[in-house]
């Protein structure tokens, strides 16, 4: 998912004039969100659901959380089936000195904007001072790629590089844990009130053991016995969903006002400030707003620096920048979900001042980023 990520977004950016790039690519953050909110959905239509189909007893039965996973599988063939029908991005093309491909590519573009023909597209040639390259074997393609890798690792772009991975690591690892484990969170809660008939602190409602038996002995052996989420649950990785369009959509209008660097660090002094507050609600949807705004700053926060490394890195590498920043990313996703549960032994709030102090940390790295603006000023990267 890393790669096919990659891949679309540094299409995106070279795709969008310089102009409104900034705005298009969190636009492109914010459908992610969107993507949060139809999940939510098809899991509260999916998951409480008592489905149990035997079709090899012992070996191969479906219940319901394997049904959603089956469903959650159709999307990513329906996103080859797209990346199937997009064009090769005009200005990789150039930069390979495949001029006529990439004419036809800005030619099919003008012919879909405008429902002209081809031939009224006012540009005829396209030339370049790069030579294209001659075809190659593909241990010859393997070797320049390698040769290529070496550009990125020296001077300043290694630094960038680095920078932005330990940004992204402790970013993802924050983000994606919160995120993964508020579902849980919420049915506790949830669950809380069902016992109890009223709210409490976040601590003492986190800490509560259900009076449902949670597990079953069979044999001297203990087995999980799931508790099925309520409706809240649901709505509230809903509402997560809905506040995280609105903070990159924002986002996506107020950064050519304020620059990134000022608005990560706001974003990041607010996250920490909502992470820590957790610890005074004593309310279900004081808990919800609070973990909502959490993650939608780290998302918007993460929507900002992607942009960034779009744009900082020359066209021949940014894809593979932007996959080793990615991927660094994600191994802090698994990371933080891994650790989540192991600080909630700590204590009910460690993982969340954790989390708030992780934010102020990154509010200081903010200051060392490169400014997008500033880079592709003069570069003619329009």
């Amino acid at each position: 998912m890393s790669l096919s990520f990659t891949a679309i977004s540094t299409m995106v950016s070279e795709f969008i004039p310089k102009g409104i790039r900034d705005k298009v690519l969190l636009l492109q953050g914010s459908f992610m969100s969107i993507s949060l909110i139809l999940l939510s959905l098809i899991s509260w239509a999916i998951l409480p659901q008592k489905i149990h189909f035997v079709i090899l007893k012992g070996y191969f039965e479906l219940r319901s959380w394997n049904i959603y996973i089956y469903v959650c599988s159709i999307w990513s063939l329906i996103a080859a089936i797209l990346y199937y029908t997009i064009p090769e991005s005009p200005k990789f093309l150039l930069s390979q000195g495949r001029n006529k491909e990439a004419l036809d590519v800005l030619k099919k573009i003008y012919r879909e904007n405008t429902g002209n023909y081809e031939d009224s597209f006012q540009i005829k040639t396209i030339k370049t001072k790069i030579q294209p390259k001659n075809k190659q074997t593909v241990a010859k393609q393997i070797v320049n790629s390698l040769f290529e890798v070496k550009h990125l690792l020296v001077g300043k772009l290694v630094t960038r590089l680095i920078l932005l991975s330990i940004v992204t690591f402790v970013c993802l690892s924050t983000y994606t844990c919160l995120r993964l484990w508020y579902p849980q969170l919420s049915t506790i809660v949830e669950n809380y009130y069902k016992d109890t008939g009223h709210y409490s602190r976040f601590c003492e409602m986190i800490e509560h053991k259900p009076n449902t038996s949670s597990t079953y002995t069979v044999s001297g052996n203990e087995i999980c016995q799931p508790i099925i989420s309520g409706s809240e649950t649901y709505t509230n990785v809903i509402i997560l969903g809905i506040a995280s369009v609105l903070f990159v959509s924002v986002s996506g209008f107020v950064v050519n006002l304020m620059g990134h660097k000022l608005l990560l660090f706001i974003i990041m002094i607010s996250c920490a400030i909502c992470s820590g507050g957790l610890y005074f609600t004593n309310s279900s949807i004081q808990v919800a707003l609070l973990i909502s705004a959490t993650c939608a700053l780290m998302q918007t926060n993460g929507s900002l620096q992607m942009n960034i490394v779009v744009r900082v890195f020359p066209t021949q590498l940014r894809a593979l920048a932007f996959a080793i920043v990615i991927i660094v990313g994600r191994i802090g996703s698994l990371l933080g979900n891994v650790l989540f549960p192991v600080l909630l032994k700590m204590g009910c709030m460690a993982p969340f001042f954790t989390l708030s102090g992780a934010s102020l940390c990154l509010s200081g790295l903010v200051f060392f980023l490169p400014d997008p603006n500033k880079e592709n000023k003069d570069v003619g990267d329009k």
